[in-house]
């Protein structure tokens, strides 16, 4: 009898242990399925916060500074804290702000490169016209 009880036991325990690995794989499954609705802390800011946020600096591009008082209006509009709005701008000139700066002086830059050697076209063309042998006056 004792042989049996024990040969009962381990066919119960062999069926918890079955059941049980089933079990892990089948959540695991739906986990893998599931996988977009699983809770991940947000990244960033809300969108609806940074879209006030971003409209200021826009409006305000060639000086995106705000002072103190106008931090604490966009804490209050965005729903953020002022600490949260400081730092977004730090963050956003040095991410937005000055490329986009630095990308206009580049193409100034680009354009001018581009009039002066128009320009220098010009004038050596026009050189090249008051030399030309029909003009001599000999």
């Amino acid at each position: 009898m004792g042989s049996h009880l024990d040969s009962g036991d381990t066919i119960e325990t062999e069926g918890s242990v079955e059941t049980s690995y089933l079990q892990k794989q089948w959540t695991l499954q739906q986990l893998k399925k599931n996988d977009h609705q699983l809770w991940r802390p947000q990244r960033g800011l809300p969108e609806r916060s940074v879209s006030v946020l971003r409209a200021w600096m826009f409006q305000n591009f060639l000086h995106p500074y705000p002072k103190d008082a106008e931090k604490h209006l966009l804490a209050v509009k965005s729903g953020l804290t002022r600490s949260q709005v400081s730092n977004w701008f730090i963050n956003a000139r040095v991410r937005l702000w000055k490329p986009m700066i630095e990308e206009m002086y580049a193409e100034m830059n680009r354009r001018k490169g581009r009039q002066n050697e128009e320009g220098a076209n010009r004038n050596h063309r026009g050189l090249i016209s008051i030399n030309n042998p029909r003009f001599n006056v000999s």
